[in-house]
């Protein structure tokens, strides 16, 4: 293993109201099982209120421990600035620059991630904000990885793959409410997909602390079951998913007809009769059938013309996650405000 980090500093760290942790120039190269990694960071900042990030500092140092993995030492560091700062991140602004990796022939690189916390008077965080952002990905078709993957990308019509990712969060303390809006919320794929996400919930506060919970406790043991169960504070009042396709599912169908040995239009159609059956799949499920054959419909449509899929919810009055999970048969399309449509 070579380590190396050309730069480390901490300023004003309890000298002054200001305060910032910088790196630059780290290096980190090792071979496992035989493959290399090669990791590089060209810088890393955080700056923020000196007593925050002398804290961070603190939990990041108290987690270490001769006895715990790296990941169990992520952890707890994460629930202890969790536990102590919640929705007020001890940061106000945090950059990383120039990351490259590669790992058995799969090269990851991000030119730069950013993000800024906007507050009120007093101090609270009203807005967490990650800038878009953009990181590529390509596979050596040298690698072992790459010689078995070449086929599948050849198919797919991609020599490297490029994501584009964006964030804002919206926070009301004295409501204890977030905002996400879908149009500032997406990931995407160059030439594939943009998937975005909006909603409003209320019950933030306890969410985070059921997440510091969480990785204090059991870091390694976490499952589906209890990531959800985290979210189970949250009520939502409004959901919106909009998928918009740019030839991927074109894509998609161009390799799985090619791996089945059928062709593309008799597979679009395999795909698309297979929707029209859902409301049947519905009633034997006790899900209602109103929302499933408006949900089907839309699917219908968009798989036919691929463009813009939207799901909405708009309940009543707010929803949590085992409401939806649990009670199929109460969640019906007039309960939750459903609407799905395609364009």
């Amino acid at each position: 293993v070579k380590a190396s980090i050309a730069n480390f500093n901490f300023s004003g760290l309890g000298t002054s109201d200001e305060g910032k942790i910088s790196l630059q120039g780290l290096t980190f190269n090792t071979v496992e099982e035989g493959e290399p990694i090669n990791i590089a960071l060209g810088g890393f900042t955080i700056t923020g209120k000196s007593q925050p990030l002398k804290d961070l500092a603190s939990f990041m140092e108290n987690a270490n421990s001769d006895e715990e993995s790296s990941e169990d030492m992520a952890m707890k560091a994460y629930s202890n600035l969790l536990a102590n700062y919640g929705s007020n991140p001890p940061y106000e602004t945090i950059s990383i620059t120039d990351f490259s990796a590669n790992i058995a022939g799969v090269n990851v690189k991000m030119p730069e991630l950013a993000g800024n916390v906007k507050r009120n008077g007093a101090g609270q965080a009203t807005e967490i904000i990650t800038k878009p952002m953009t990181f590529t990905v390509d596979i050596e078709t040298d690698s072992e990885l790459g010689s078995m993957a070449a086929p599948y990308l050849s198919e797919l019509g991609y020599e490297e793959f490029t994501f584009t990712s964006a964030g804002r969060t919206i926070i009301d303390p004295e409501k204890d409410q977030m905002i996400i809006k879908a149009s500032e919320n997406y990931f995407g794929l160059k030439d594939g997909f943009k998937f975005s996400m909006g909603y409003t919930a209320s019950g933030y506060t306890d969410m985070l602390k059921n997440q510091a919970d969480m990785y204090k406790d059991a870091p390694q043991d976490m499952d589906g079951m209890a990531a959800l169960s985290v979210l189970e504070p949250l009520r939502f009042s409004e959901m919106e998913l909009i998928f918009k396709d740019m030839s991927f599912y074109d894509r998609v169908l161009k390799l799985a007809a090619s791996q089945t040995g059928q062709e593309v239009d008799t597979l679009r159609q395999q795909v698309s009769a297979s929707v029209t059956m859902l409301p049947l799949l519905a009633a034997q499920s006790g899900v209602d059938g109103d929302l499933i054959t408006e949900l089907s419909t839309a699917l219908g449509t968009f798989l036919a013309e691929p463009d813009t899929l939207t799901l909405k919810l708009n309940p009543e009055t707010p929803v949590t996650i085992s409401e939806l999970l649990d009670a199929p048969d109460s969640m019906t399309k007039e309960r939750l405000g459903f609407t799905a449509s395609a364009e």
